[in-house]
């Protein structure tokens, strides 16, 4: 099992027995939960949000992360911690299939970002993100960041946003030049342009 899913597993297992009570009170258990695993709160946090409504779509919260990293738990569209597709996430982890599946790493300042069969992100064209709304999401982070990056992540987003408008194939590797900002940016940016680099990761593979 992958590290990602590892922790990924401890989460959803704890809030799998609270499923019914989505609270702040539950919540901050898991961090408690977490550490009794090794994890830290930030590792955590990191988790939680790459799993959120917003991003994988496992869970029916949103986390959201200041610069600082202080998050704020969006309730407000829950009835239940675990989505329909993160219980059968959390099934096939408790449950491995023994056929190899298909799956692709990278690492953008020291935190692994996997994709793949296993990890549930949406390969197929039905979860597909909305890339105009995603777009639009990053460039709402601007404020967030100094100015001289400021500039860099309007030409970021304007590369990602006309790669996956292409009907070429993306090439790997066609957005190295931006790697130096990204892992400079990365704790700020990463729950909006994660998203989009799955979605790229997806159409390089496939």
């Amino acid at each position: 099992m992958k590290p990602s899913d590892k922790i990924n597993k401890v989460i959803l297992e704890f809030l799998k027995s609270y499923n019914d009570e989505v609270n702040l009170v539950v919540f901050k258990k898991l961090f408690h939960a977490g550490a009794s695993e090794g994890y830290s709160n930030s590792q955590i946090e990191k988790a939680f949000v790459a799993m959120d409504r917003e991003n994988a779509g496992l869970l029916q919260p949103e986390l959201m992360l200041d610069a600082q990293g202080n998050g704020t738990l969006n309730t407000s569209l829950a009835d239940s911690w675990l989505s329909m597709k993160g219980e059968d996430y959390l099934d096939n982890l408790n449950h491995p299939k023994e056929e190899e599946t298909l799956s692709q790493s990278f690492t953008i300042n020291g935190n692994n970002i996997s994709i793949g069969n296993n990890n549930q992100n949406s390969f197929s064209d039905n979860h597909s993100i909305n890339v105009t709304a995603q777009i639009d999401k990053l460039l709402s982070y601007k404020s967030k960041l100094d100015p001289a990056d400021q500039a860099t992540l309007d030409q970021f987003a304007k590369e990602v946003q006309n790669t996956l408008a292409s009907q070429d194939k993306p090439k790997q590797g066609a957005l190295s030049k931006f790697g130096n900002f990204l892992d400079k940016t990365w704790n700020t940016i990463s729950p909006v342009a994660a998203p989009l680099l799955v979605e790229l990761a997806k159409r390089t593979l496939f």
